[in-house]
């Protein structure tokens, strides 16, 4: 199954949600958005995702809360769960020999970022 995932935070709300969620639904056959910070639908979909679905999200930004949650989420995606994740904005296919390095180049950032403590905010 191919899904797209964004979350609109609802922080300005003039922004255009919809022009964005129209590029995922050319690469996508089901669309969630999440408004809160909680990201309840986000956690649903990782719970139901299968070997060889796919997740495109439009950027990172609006998608994780910041290098040491997307390399979690990436881990659930693509380690747990088999499946793989496609940044339309941020040139990234978790699929490609490409992405792998990338993970592999966010993996070994993460210790290297100072210490947060906002870190968790959306757990």
């Amino acid at each position: 199954m191919k899904y797209g995932y964004f979350n609109a935070f609802i922080t300005d709300i003039q922004e255009s949600v919809p022009e964005k969620t129209d590029e995922l639904k050319a690469f996508a056959s089901e669309i969630i958005i999440d408004t809160m910070a909680t990201r309840e639908n986000l956690l649903a979909l990782l719970e139901k995702l299968q070997p060889e679905d796919i997740i495109y999200v439009h950027n990172f930004t609006r998608f994780s809360s910041g290098l040491r949650d997307l390399v979690d989420l990436i881990h659930i995606i693509v380690n747990e769960k088999k499946a793989a994740l496609i940044s339309l904005h941020d040139d990234f296919d978790s699929s490609t020999p490409e992405g792998k390095s990338k993970i592999a180049a966010f993996e070994t950032a993460v210790p290297l970022i100072n210490t947060d403590p906002n870190y968790g905010f959306y757990k």
